[in-house]
């Protein structure tokens, strides 16, 4: 995905990357370098999903940090052509949040927390994971109240 390669400018923003004194700063950077980059902030995982909640808290509890959101972002590069993109996704990480990419994702219409998309459903329920019997983009619980 050309759009998020890094540009020719990369180490001029990794020094400005490193001189943010805040999250808010680092948000600004992304969408100056990166506009399309982040799409949305989420709570949390689905009820749905217990262990993803679980294993959530529990990284951040090791890394001593406490969880912050899910951060929706449009791609994520492992490539070294998107070294930039990985920092600014460290970062995020540093600071407690979960950044997964769209692909990954799914969101309740009704209450906005994350559902993990039909593919990730499914290779969770091979695994014998405890995972709704069937796949659904809206919540068992926003379900239940409709």
């Amino acid at each position: 995905m050309n759009t998020y390669k890094d540009p020719e400018n990369k180490d001029e923003i990794l020094h400005r990357l490193k001189n943010s004194p805040t999250l808010g700063d680092i948000y600004k950077l992304v969408q100056e370098v990166f506009p399309t980059w982040i799409i949305e902030f989420l709570d949390n995982y689905s009820y749905d999903y217990p262990h993803l909640r679980y294993n959530w808290v529990q990284v951040a509890k090791d890394a001593n940090i406490k969880p912050a959101k899910i951060m929706i972002v449009d791609y994520i590069g492992t490539d070294l052509e998107y070294s930039l993109l990985q920092h600014f996704a460290e970062v995020y990480t540093l600071c407690g949040f979960l950044v997964r990419p769209k692909s990954e994702i799914e969101v309740c219409d009704i209450c906005n927390l994350a559902i993990p998309c039909k593919d990730h459903w499914y290779q969770m329920s091979q695994l014998g994971l405890d995972v709704p019997e069937i796949w659904n983009s809206t919540c068992s619980r926003c379900k239940k109240e409709k």
